[in-house]
C-alpha cells in the first residue's frame, strides 16, 4: 500500500507496478478529495485518515503487504500501522516511511497555522517548496481545486501529535 505527499494522489505511483517484481502487487491509496475521489471532501485528522485506510486494508488484504509513505505518506503509514496493531488487524511485514522530517509542524511568522494562511500567502510557501507546477499556480481554475486538498492536508500535519491517536484508533 503506497500512500502519496501532501496535496498528491494515487498518481504519484502509477508507474511502480511496472518497476516491480512479478510477484508483488503495487496498490495505491486514493485519498478522499483527490483522484477518483475528487468528490468526496478531503480528511483533516490524521486518526479519520489512518483509521478508514486501516480498515481497508483489514477488509481487503488477504496476504502479506508492506505500508510505504512519503512525506506526509510516511505519517499515514505509521499510524495506520499503530491502528492495525490497536484493532488486532493484519499487520504489515514492512512500513517504509520516507522523506518526512519528523514531528515539526508547518508554521508561518507569530504562530500561523500554514493551512489558515491566505490564498496569497499558501502559494508563495507551495512556490517555495518547488513542488508544485509554476503552470498550476498561476492558474486560478487549477487553483481552485488544488487549494483546498493543501489546506486540508496541511491542516492534518499541522493538528497531527504523536500519540494522540491511541484513545481514537477505533474511528472509521
Amino acid at each position: 500500500m503506497c500512500l502519496p505527499h501532501a496535496g498528491g494522489s494515487s498518481l504519484s505511483y502509477r508507474e511502480w507496478q511496472g518497476w516491480a517484481p512479478d510477484w508483488m502487487t503495487v496498490r495505491a491509496v486514493e485519498l478522499p478529495g483527490r483522484g477518483r475521489r475528487f468528490g468526496e471532501p478531503p480528511l483533516r485528522r490524521m486518526h479519520l485518515v489512518a483509521g478508514r485506510v486501516a480498515a481497508a486494508i483489514a477488509d481487503q488484504v488477504d496476504r502479506p503487504f508492506a505500508l510505504f509513505g512519503h512525506s506526509m505518506g510516511a505519517l499515514i503509514a505509521f499510524e495506520t500501522a499503530r491502528v492495525l496493531a490497536d484493532r488486532g488487524g493484519p499487520l504489515p511485514v514492512h512500513a517504509l516511511p520516507v522523506g518526512h522530517g519528523g514531528s515539526r509542524s508547518e508554521r508561518l511568522g507569530r504562530g500561523e497555522a500554514l493551512h489558515a494562511a491566505s490564498d496569497g500567502v499558501l502559494i508563495e510557501r507551495l512556490r517555495s517548496y518547488d513542488g508544485t507546477p509554476p503552470e498550476v499556480l498561476a492558474n486560478p481554475d487549477l487553483l481552485g481545486l488544488v487549494l483546498p486538498i493543501i489546506r486540508a492536508d496541511f491542516e492534518m500535519l499541522e493538528t497531527y501529535r504523536i500519540g494522540a491517536l491511541a484513545s481514537r484508533s477505533t474511528c472509521r
